[in-house]
């Protein structure tokens, strides 16, 4: 990528304006993905775990149990 915000004078647009583009882009962004075959190597990963998800539906862990080990471990 060769241009940037500055040189593309996106850094002279109103926040509201920015925020605008932001949400282009990242509609586009979402579309061009959606779009993007998936990979075998990557459909093979997820039948995987959706199969260890389906063997061990106990081994599941809630948002909350995730953030709270996520806390922990930064205030250890």
């Amino acid at each position: 990528m060769g241009a940037n915000a500055r040189d593309l004078g996106l850094d002279k647009l109103p926040v509201s304006d920015k925020v605008s583009l932001i949400n282009e882009l990242w509609a586009d962004v979402v579309a061009e993905e959606r779009s993007t075959p998936m990979s075998p190597e990557l459909a093979e990963k997820l039948d995987m775990r959706i199969a260890e998800y389906e063997a061990n539906p106990e081994q599941l862990h809630s948002i909350e149990e995730v953030m709270a080990t996520l806390k922990a471990d930064r205030e250890g």
